[in-house]
């Protein structure tokens, strides 16, 4: 499992810190650039560049360190997302959470299995 590195205890214990004040509270990735200037900023040339800001460097490491962690074995707390934004989870939107990811696994896991079905009956597979 995933080490968290500095920049991504700092995004977790940001997340801990807004979910005390509000746990209802979501933060907005505009946010988290905004709070967490020196972890999270657009690059010289993705400013020069006029670069839509979901494809900023800032937000794909922002997405990466939630993933990274979602997956720590230090961590002992949920993530949630929506379109909202990130948050500490409550209960229900851990379950709610949990059961999203669930489904996508096992939907992965039919198209997998299906995959393997017909790529062995067609000879693309030797299995």
């Amino acid at each position: 499992m995933a080490r968290l590195n500095t920049r991504q205890w700092d995004l977790y214990k940001y997340l801990k810190e807004r979910y005390a004040e509000n746990p209802n509270a979501y933060v907005t990735t505009k946010e988290i650039i905004r709070d967490l200037p020196n972890d999270y900023y657009f690059t010289q040339a993705e400013i020069e560049n006029h670069t839509p800001a979901h494809d900023t460097s800032a937000h794909q490491n922002i997405r990466n360190d939630i993933n990274t962690i979602r997956n720590s074995e230090d961590v002992y707390k949920i993530v949630y997302s929506s379109a909202k934004g990130y948050k500490i989870a409550n209960e229900e939107e851990a379950n709610k959470w949990l059961h999203r990811v669930k489904m996508e696994a096992l939907s992965k896991l039919k198209m997998y299995s299906k995959n393997c079905k017909c790529g062995s009956l067609n000879q693309q597979l030797r299995i």
